[in-house]
């Protein structure tokens, strides 16, 4: 994850919970390179299921 104060590419995870919701997922971070903490919160993106048939023809897996 991207350090918003010096822009370094590496964190570490201190803290992860779900938010009162349980629709996010709050993680706090340390930055590797200037030690500053932050807040990430992530959302669990569903994708819908594509079935591939014979013909190679995509439908909506339905079961």
């Amino acid at each position: 994850m991207k350090c918003p104060y010096c822009g370094y590419n590496e964190s570490k995870v201190i803290d992860s919970r779900p938010t009162e919701d349980d629709e996010k997922i709050r993680r706090r971070r340390e930055c590797l390179s200037c030690g500053k903490r932050f807040t990430t919160y992530e959302i669990v993106e569903t994708a819908p299921l594509m079935v591939v048939k014979k013909d190679h023809s995509r439908q909506l897996f339905d079961r």
